[in-house]
């Protein structure tokens, strides 16, 4: 069978498949589904296929997870295959919840693999409440590190609590001053454009920030449009901690952070 996906042709493929239903479920020794070996030979017209004609009865089929922890979803997320994350979430978008071994997300995969499309993608429909926590926030580091700003302001946004934690465990340093160190090249004005005005003309705001975010903020007015998104993320996520309401899950990871 593996021979077959790996070698023979679409028709060939689909065909032996109509004769032999119950290969579709087939789980090799790692754990691996059809779809899996498909998906990872770069067999696209074959991954689809197999999607397509899921049953709504075996729809759990698709949510199994090789020895790696990996569903179908972690390998087309890693590997940008975007059409076939299309078909998998259309069919079961609970695989967008499902970590793998290492207790990554299939966002967290695409950003880490700097596939931004894949990762603007999955972060849209990746459901709120799951990235409302730890999950979140190491998002939201990699964001940072492979400079997809659009998506780490959005997360700021819902999540500005975020903002006190440290960038990854071995920091010193909070988000927050990450970000005021970023250059100013790398914010976009098209991504950022709407925060940038809403916020820049929100004089108000800047009297709760520190005298020095102040300066630095009157400075930034000065400059274009790109230093202009940075002060909209200064203003946006610049807030005391105490005044989150922060969940349990929360309060450990602000915890953690302060070590």
């Amino acid at each position: 069978m593996l021979y077959a996906i790996h070698k023979w042709k679409f028709w060939k493929v689909r065909a032996y498949f109509e004769n032999n239903p119950d290969a579709i479920s087939t789980i090799f020794e790692n754990g691996q589904t059809v779809l899996h070996v498909a998906i990872t030979a770069g067999r696209l017209r074959i991954a689809k296929e197999l999607i397509t004609s899921t049953s709504i009865e075996n729809i759990q089929h698709l949510e199994t997870q090789d020895k790696s922890g990996n569903t179908a979803l972690s390998f087309a997320a890693g590997s940008g295959m975007m059409e076939i994350a299309k078909c998998l979430i259309e069919k079961n978008n609970k695989l967008l919840t499902i970590p793998d071994a290492h207790d990554k997300l299939p966002v967290q995969l695409a950003c880490r693999a700097g596939l931004e499309d894949m990762t603007r993608y999955l972060y849209s429909n990746t459901p709120s409440e799951c990235l409302d926590g730890a999950y979140g926030f190491h998002l939201l580091e990699e964001c940072i590190t492979k400079k997809m700003f659009d998506i780490a302001f959005k997360l700021l946004s819902y999540f500005p609590k975020f903002a006190i934690y440290k960038f990854f465990k071995d920091s010193s340093i909070p988000i927050i001053s990450t970000l005021a160190q970023t250059p100013p090249p790398f914010f976009k004005g098209k991504q950022l454009a709407f925060w940038g005005r809403w916020l820049y003309n929100s004089g108000p705001l800047v009297s709760i920030l520190p005298k020095f975010l102040t300066r630095h903020i009157y400075e930034l007015k000065l400059m274009d449009e790109n230093a202009q998104n940075k002060v909209t993320c200064l203003i946006l996520i610049y807030f005391p901690a105490n005044s989150y309401n922060l969940t349990t899950e929360h309060q450990s990871i602000y915890r953690e952070n302060q070590k």
